[in-house]
């Protein structure tokens, strides 16, 4: 059978080509390679379809046999189709995929296990997992692990306290604990985070020692994150260590008089409460400056240290500038939750505009157990500036976009269609199309997340959806804007 685009742009009207894929999936003959390409595209295909969302139990099944099949691709592909739910993680523990002996196999597995919903079970495997010796020598395994310990902070410090073992400081087990307790990234040379640090609400605190390269001008990029209009950096220039910090567009800098010293030195680079950014060299403090606050919403783009390599957004603010010459030891970025009367007074510093105009503050929550936001229509005036404030009480990962008017059922497609995306999970399912106006990030269940919007010139019906999987069609509403 030939699996095409047509077969998943039809999936609506055409439901007669699953018998054969699921055919295709349960034959298990394997190439002269040891591949079975027909399985894996099949299995794309009726994720695609929306065969996968829980009404077809026999294709279901077909996708939970896959997750035993001797070709490591088809094995990983099942685990990535299949839905993001409690069901999953269950399917997960009894299939052994978790212990795969294939590391990428193991890797999607692990991935999977953090885009699924926290709960105090999926909490508990990931602790039973941090114990497999594979991955504590694998240092893409163990990265994953952590971004999945982190989203089940709480559940997952519970189950390590109640397990009663006995864990070494030094074991992968003991890094996560404390490392998940206190949100702390070990960084080193050449490699990155597996998920970007969420940054929202959060002071950041940077430490190394930074040592200069022999015989070359003491230059270049140490770590940042984020982009040209929210972001952060710290880097040498001209013989000085700057931190900048980019926010709405704008830059925030704080910059050393001095030239940094050619011994081996101390470097502690931070971004507090109220938005005051601060370096310090060998204890001292050398340069200060203050940003709008700290940053509301997650950083674009992964965490970029020293030899990784920049995205085009990073150029446009350190202009191609490349990585650190010189060395760092010891390399560690904190972030620690910031108290909540320092997140109100910067909620409150946003609201009354620099030009003497004042934001309009839009409410909207999640309704915990019907898929529903509280609001399903609000007005606002044309070119009005608005502060929405979005709230998650639900057991689930819930996100909000504001698109173009006329244009759900499009978006709400392209939403759908990205279950056949890997990486859906790491875009936050928000498809990339010039019809999104504005979107957050998947909220876990009690975040709230703000975010400033100026409302379009043009009237109109302007509507507002989550895009998790099997969401928009339910958790939709309008912002009617109004002359």
């Amino acid at each position: 059978m030939a699996v095409n685009r047509s077969t998943v742009t039809g999936r609506e009207k055409d439901q007669s080509a699953i018998p054969a894929l699921l055919k295709l999936i349960s034959n298990q003959k394997v190439d002269e390679i040891g591949l079975n390409g027909s399985a894996v595209n099949a299995l794309w295909t009726l994720s695609g379809m929306g065969a996968l969302d829980g009404k077809n139990a026999v294709a279901t099944q077909a996708v939970v046999q896959a997750l035993s099949s001797p070709v490591a691709a088809v094995r990983k592909a099942a685990i990535e189709v299949l839905p993001k739910n409690n069901h999953t993680a269950h399917l997960m523990q009894s299939s052994g995929i978790l212990n795969d002996p294939n590391l990428n196999t193991r890797m999607a597995a692990i991935l999977t296990l953090a885009a699924l919903p926290a709960s105090q079970g999926i909490a508990k495997t990931i602790y039973e997992t941090s114990f497999e010796a594979g991955n504590e020598k694998d240092h893409w395994l163990s990265q994953a692990l952590f971004a999945a310990a982190l989203k089940n902070r709480e559940d997952f410090l519970s189950a390590a306290k109640l397990s009663g073992k006995k864990i070494g400081d030094s074991s992968l087990t003991g890094r996560l604990i404390s490392a998940v307790s206190q949100e702390i990234y070990m960084l080193d040379r050449g490699s990155n985070t597996q998920l970007s640090p969420d940054v929202a609400g959060k002071e950041i605190h940077f430490k190394a020692t930074v040592a200069k390269a022999r015989n070359s001008e003491f230059k270049g990029v140490i770590v940042a994150q984020g982009n040209k209009d929210n972001g952060y950096g710290l880097f040498v220039e001209s013989g000085n260590l700057n931190m900048v910090v980019n926010q709405n567009g704008k830059s925030y800098k704080a910059v050393t008089k001095d030239s940094v010293p050619n011994r081996p030195f101390d470097v502690l680079a931070s971004l507090e409460a109220g938005g005051i950014i601060t370096l310090k060299i060998n204890g001292r403090q050398v340069a200060t400056a203050k940003a709008l606050g700290l940053f509301k919403n997650a950083l674009k783009g992964s965490l970029r240290f020293m030899g990784d390599k920049e995205s085009e957004d990073q150029k446009a603010i350190y202009n191609g500038m490349l990585p650190l010459k010189g060395d760092t030891k010891n390399a560690m970025l904190e972030l620690k939750k910031a108290d909540a009367s320092a997140s109100k007074k910067e909620l409150s510093s946003t609201t009354a505009k620099s030009d003497g105009s004042t934001a309009m503050l839009i409410k909207i929550k999640v309704v915990k157990d019907l898929m529903q936001f509280d609001k399903n229509l609000f007005t606002v005036k044309a070119g009005q500036k608005l502060i929405f404030e979005l709230e998650n009480p639900d057991g689930m990962q819930h996100n909000m976009l504001i698109i173009k008017p006329g244009t759900l059922q499009k978006v709400g497609k392209a939403a759908d269609d990205m279950l056949r995306d890997p990486q859906a999970a790491q875009k936050n399912y928000v498809p990339a199309m010039p019809e999104v106006l504005h979107a957050t990030k998947l909220l876990n269940t009690g975040d709230v997340v703000t975010f400033e919007f100026t409302v379009p010139g043009a009237t109109g019906d302007y509507p507002f959806l989550c895009t998790f999987p099997g969401h928009w069609r339910g958790m939709n509403g309008i912002m009617r804007v109004v002359k």
